[in-house]
C-alpha cells in the first residue's frame, strides 16, 4: 500500500494468532534471497550465512571459551589437565567467593605437564613471583617479591589472610603454558573484605609468577600451603 512493510504470517490451527516474518523497510532498498539448510540441524546450533544468502547450522564461534566450572566444598586441591594448547594462548582461571575452612594458609599453584603419557606436577624449583598489596585499614601498602628457585606461585600473601576473610576473589591468567622457547607467565589478582574485630577491611594484591624453565605444560593445579580445604565457585575460560 505504500506505506505498510509487506509481512508472511504463520497462524496457530485455530487461525487467532500467530508469528510473523517481516521485510526490511523501504529505505533499506534491500533485494536479496535467503537460502534455508537441507535439515534443522544440531543442539545449540545457529544459522549463519556465506555472505551470499546461503544458510548453514554451526556452532557459536567465540574467542573466550568457556572451559570448565564448578564448586569447591571438601577438598584441598583443584586441577586441570590436559589443556587445548594449541587452540588456546591463554587461560584465565576465576575463583569466587572462596575461604579457606581451616587455619590461615596461602592459596598456591604448580604447573602439570605430560609425562610419557601420564600428566605430572611440576614441582621443582624454578618459580618466582612478585606482588604489591594494599590493605586500607591501616592505609598501608606492601611489595611482595619471592626469590627465584621456588617450587611453587603464591597467588596470595599474609596481608590478606586467607581463611580470616568473609571470602576472596581469585582472577588468574596463564600466557603461553605450552610455550617450550620461554617460561609461562601468570597474572593474579586476589582481593576480598576482611571481617577484623567486626571492623570490614578491603584488600587486594595484584601481580606476576613465573615458570622460568622453557617446558611445555598443559595444566596446572590449585592447593592451599596448610592442606586445608577450600570453598568457591570456579571459572576456567581459554582464550584463542
Amino acid at each position: 500500500d505504500g506505506t505498510t512493510d509487506g509481512t508472511l504470517q504463520l497462524n496457530c490451527s485455530q487461525n487467532s494468532h500467530g508469528i510473523k516474518l517481516k521485510s526490511p523497510p523501504h529505505s533499506a532498498g534491500a533485494s536479496y534471497t535467503l537460502t534455508f539448510p537441507n535439515n534443522d540441524g544440531n543442539a545449540n546450533e545457529v544459522l549463519t550465512t556465506d555472505g551470499s544468502g546461503v544458510l548453514t547450522w554451526g556452532a557459536v564461534s567465540s574467542d573466550f571459551v568457556k572451559l570448565s566450572s564448578g564448586t569447591m566444598s571438601s577438598a584441598n586441591t583443584l586441577t586441570f589437565d590436559s589443556l587445548d594448547t594449541s587452540t588456546y594462548k591463554a587461560f584465565r582461571f576465576i575463583l569466587t567467593d572462596s575461604v579457606s575452612l581451616a587455619g590461615h594458609g596461602q592459596l598456591q599453584l604448580r604447573l602439570r605437564y605430560d609425562n610419557s603419557g601420564s600428566q605430572a606436577t611440576r614441582t621443582d624449583s624454578k618459580y618466582m613471583n612478585s606482588m604489591q598489596g594494599y590493605k586500607n585499614s591501616t592505609q598501608s601498602s606492601r611489595s611482595i617479591t619471592t626469590p627465584v628457585d621456588q617450587s611453587v606461585i603464591d597467588l596470595n600473601d599474609n596481608l590478606t589472610q586467607y581463611g580470616r576473610t568473609d571470602a576472596q576473589t581469585f582472577d588468574i591468567t596463564l600466557y603461553d603454558l605450552a610455550q617450550s622457547n620461554s617460561g609461562t607467565v601468570l597474572q593474579i589478582f586476589n582481593g576480598g573484605i576482611e571481617d577484623t574485630d567486626g571492623t570490614n577491611v578491603i584488600y587486594y594484591v595484584h601481580g606476576w609468577g613465573f615458570y622460568e624453565t622453557a617446558n611445555a605444560n598443559n595444566g596446572f593445579t590449585i592447593f592451599t600451603s596448610n592442606s586445608a580445604n577450600f570453598t568457591g565457585n570456579y571459572q576456567l575460560y581459554g582464550i584463542k
